[in-house]
């Protein structure tokens, strides 16, 4: 502000008017600093924050891909993989677009991966196994025919991967929690066996991945 703009504002509203705008100019560069400076304090606590985490997440994650391979390998399937909920945005009405993921994956040999291809999926899409999981009842299809009558959707899905039968089973967080599930695929041939003991000890399997993972 010039010195001629000063007089003619203290000429035209006077002096109470001028010392009101130098009080509102600097109280406007002290808010701007104030949050310039909580801007940075944010920035660098995120940072520290991610900096102590990641070590622990990527050994988390090696854990839970080791712990698929094991299931892949001892149950003889083809692919092993968890699907995760999570939040797909709003409608106009605020109603909330859940959708699900394919979060981790591991394949056996000349197995085609599909997790690229299984990100954002509309949860409405899967109810029959949606209905299944909050039950907590355990999905273990011998036969993917066996699935035509219960879920057309998912049956044809599962047969555009050329899967033959299937186990999936549940996975809740420690507040009882729905995360989705984690399942084993067989696509070479059918899954050879589906007693109670292999039901039991894949259960005890997704305890572990959901701890680890929440």
């Amino acid at each position: 502000m010039t010195i001629e703009n000063t007089i003619i504002l203290i000429e035209n509203h006077g002096i109470t008017f001028l010392i009101t705008g130098f009080v509102l100019y600097y109280m406007a560069k002290i808010v701007n600093l104030y949050y310039k400076k909580l801007e940075s304090k944010i920035v660098r606590d995120y940072a520290k924050d991610l900096k102590e985490k990641w070590p622990e997440t990527i050994k988390k994650s090696t854990i839970i891909h080791q712990l698929l391979y094991k299931a892949l390998y001892e149950y003889k399937g083809d692919r092993a993989y968890i699907f995760e909920y999570h939040n797909g945005g709003h409608s106009i009405s605020w109603i909330d677009f859940l959708k699900a993921s394919n979060t981790f994956e591991v394949v056996n040999e000349n197995i085609q991966q599909n997790q690229k291809d299984l990100q954002n999926l509309p949860v409405g899409m899967f109810a029959f196994t949606n209905l299944k999981i909050l039950q907590k009842q355990v999905m273990c299809i011998k036969d993917i025919e066996d699935l035509k009558c219960e879920d057309l959707w998912v049956y044809q899905m599962f047969k555009q991967q050329n899967i033959k039968s299937i186990f999936v089973i549940w996975l809740f967080d420690a507040q009882s929690h729905p995360i989705w599930f984690f399942g084993i695929d067989y696509t070479k041939d059918e899954m050879w066996s589906c007693n109670e003991e292999m039901k039991k000890d894949l259960e005890i399997l997704s305890y572990k991945i959901a701890w680890l993972l929440y």
